[in-house]
């Protein structure tokens, strides 16, 4: 009977240490992220490599996992922070029941559609890839596809991204009539020509309608950006989803610009119709001679 209770109390010590033990994969930190090819819950095919340019947390949890579903709205707050500056959670599921994970997604109200699994639960070959030995086990991926850290704590994790946003901080468009808009969200202050501050605040879209024209520069994360302020032709011109898969709709013809969050322009075009159906997932800005919108390809 005594030694039941050892295997007994040796097992419990196993199932809890595979759960809440050491998250293991930190000798991946500083290389390549292996690359990850799941299918989503209605059976699509999602690829690590598809968000390449994406900020990129890559979440291994499952849905009987307690520290993983407790862990999880504080994923929610940081995922609504920071989507729209190109951040993505992509969610790797060691269930083994379809119908219990696609439960915890709606239960937990995740936000983002990047959940994948093989429905294989311990033996899944990614487990192997990234060394994952207990849940929940996390490893952050910057733009370019390199593990910049494992296991972050929240704070440090929000901590990670601010640096990382901060550290490519980018102002467009270059020639503005109404509006600035920058990918993080954070101090600025403009001057003109002689040096002389002409406004300063706390913010990621900046209305520079009452400046003069003429030639400023912005520090934003103690970088200097050059702009110029250019005439507002008043063209009143709007565009349709914000939200968009396939095309963009501009209630004028007009020279239209695009640029991604490095500030680098992906598409140029004439017209009411812009097809955007080949872009990678994320945020752009859209410069319609000189009036900026900013709208988010899914």
């Amino acid at each position: 009977m005594k030694s039941l209770k050892i295997i007994s109390f040796l097992a419990l010590a196993i199932s809890f240490f595979t759960v809440y033990g050491e998250g293991g994969g930190d000798g991946l930190v500083g290389k390549n992220a292996p690359d990850i090819n799941l299918n989503d819950p209605s059976g699509k095919q999602i690829s690590l490599e598809d968000l390449k340019g994406k900020i990129v947390l890559v979440d291994f949890w499952a849905s009987w996992c307690a520290p993983c579903r407790g862990a999880n709205p504080e994923l929610v707050a940081l995922y609504e922070k920071y989507a729209t500056n190109g951040f993505e959670i992509l969610s790797i599921s060691l269930d083994k029941d379809k119908n219990r994970w696609k439960q915890a997604i709606e239960q937990d109200k995740l936000p983002w559609d990047t959940h994948v699994s093989d429905l294989k639960g311990w033996d899944s070959e990614v487990i192997m890839r990234y060394g994952v030995e207990a849940l929940p086990t996390q490893f952050l991926v910057d733009r370019e596809g390199k593990l910049v850290a494992s296991n972050l704590s929240v704070e440090e994790l929000e901590d990670e991204l601010d640096h990382l946003l901060l550290k490519e901080a980018t102002v467009y468009p270059k020639n503005a009539a109404t509006h600035l808009f920058m990918n993080v969200f954070t101090k600025y202050e403009i001057k003109n020509e002689t040096g002389k501050t002409v406004k300063r605040g706390n913010s990621d879209e900046i209305d520079i309608r009452k400046l003069p024209i003429g030639a400023y520069t912005i520090n934003v994360g103690d970088k200097l950006h050059a702009f110029n302020k250019v005439e507002d032709k008043k063209l009143e011109l709007e565009f349709y989803p914000m939200n968009v898969s396939k095309t963009i709709t501009i209630n004028k013809a007009v020279q239209y610009e695009i640029t991604n969050l490095k500030g680098e322009v992906v598409l140029t075009g004439s017209g009411s119709i812009v097809d955007v159906s080949h872009l990678h997932i994320g945020v752009y800005y859209i410069n319609m001679g000189g009036e900026v919108g900013k709208f988010l390809k899914k």
